[in-house]
């Protein structure tokens, strides 16, 4: 259980690492076309 939960925890880390990148290009993005 303990690897499980690391490795969930691993994950939910890297997701929420690449939506901030979405963010910040679909951002950069919005500005670009201003």
């Amino acid at each position: 259980y303990d690897v499980l939960v690391d490795t969930l925890q691993e994950g939910q880390t890297v997701l929420r690492i690449a939506v901030q990148d979405l963010i910040s290009e679909v951002q950069a993005r919005l500005t670009d076309k201003r």
